[in-house]
């Protein structure tokens, strides 16, 4: 999708798709893993908070040299809600900020 809602067709190999997946996983950086509480457990888990404008956003996209066009877009709500299970997740919005606007306290 490019942000109007209309999936574009592009031929992606699987070989590509399982290249760029494990790419991604790999380019992602923990800052800190206290008591190696990650990866979760998901047979542990009880349930899990997402707070935040943004979870629930389609932030796909920079400007210039970081404009990209994916395939597909997976927000980091659907993402959790895919891998633990919809009945364990809540989401609260939290406040009204949005990537290009400013909360004030």
């Amino acid at each position: 999708m490019y942000g109007d809602g209309v999936e574009k067709k592009t031929v992606v190999t699987d070989e590509q798709q399982t290249l760029l997946r494990r790419a991604a996983a790999q380019s992602i950086v923990l800052l800190r893993n206290k008591d190696n509480i990650l990866p979760l457990d998901k047979s542990k888990v009880k349930k899990i908070a997402v707070i935040g404008p943004n979870a629930r956003q389609r932030l796909i996209t920079g400007s210039g040299s970081a404009e990209i066009f994916p395939l597909f877009v997976v927000t980091p709500h659907e993402g959790i809600e895919e891998a633990f299970g919809k009945n364990k997740v809540t989401y609260v919005e939290g406040c009204r900020c949005t990537s290009i606007s400013y909360c004030n306290g």
